[in-house]
């Protein structure tokens, strides 16, 4: 994993790890360095952890970015409460203003919303990086029994087209299982 999201904290999060056969070493996003004896246990912690933090990068990833659905609805909410006040406008009926106003606020501020939280701007290669990671996952189990080279912690050194590689050759795999 090569970037956290915004407000997360790097110390925690798990760049990589390498082993020598005596000891781990662990390199978090912010740079530091934590050495730790070598066990299974201890790989397996890592291991798991590394997964974890992926997985929770992906779904905020995904509660932030809402459908755009939801969003034209709200526009057109607020559309149809700013037709009623301007009628009422013309009509001179404060009343009926008032009333559309209350009700197009709450679609104001969802709307506001969806596009603020609608904005983790990702360059190019974060984008890659998040969609290497989610053919990983969602093909982890394969990808183990197929190649013993590419791991969660491994996985930044392949690229995009890689992965996009051995997803298409898991598939074929499986096809011809059948």
């Amino acid at each position: 994993m090569n970037f956290g999201l915004e407000g997360s904290n790097k110390r925690i999060l798990i760049n990589k790890y390498w082993t020598d056969g005596v000891t781990i070493v662990v390199k978090y996003l912010d740079g530091t360095v934590e050495d730790m004896p070598y066990t299974e246990n201890n790989i397996n912690i890592i291991i798991h952890r590394m997964i974890a933090q992926a997985k929770n990068r992906d779904e905020i990833l995904k509660s932030k970015n809402l459908p755009i659905g939801d969003f034209i609805f709200e526009v057109v909410v607020i559309g149809v409460e700013m037709t009623v006040f301007y009628c009422a406008t013309e009509l001179h009926k404060p009343i009926i203003q008032m009333m559309a106003l209350i009700y197009a606020m709450p679609a104001f501020r969802r709307a506001s919303n969806y596009i603020k939280s609608n904005g983790y701007k990702l360059s190019k290669s974060q984008s890659d990086e998040i969609k290497k990671y989610n053919i990983y996952l969602s093909n982890m189990n394969e990808i183990k029994k197929y190649y013993n080279d590419i791991n969660i912690n491994t996985l930044d050194d392949y690229s995009l087209h890689e992965l996009k590689k051995v997803k298409k050759k898991i598939l074929k795999n499986k096809n011809t299982e059948k």
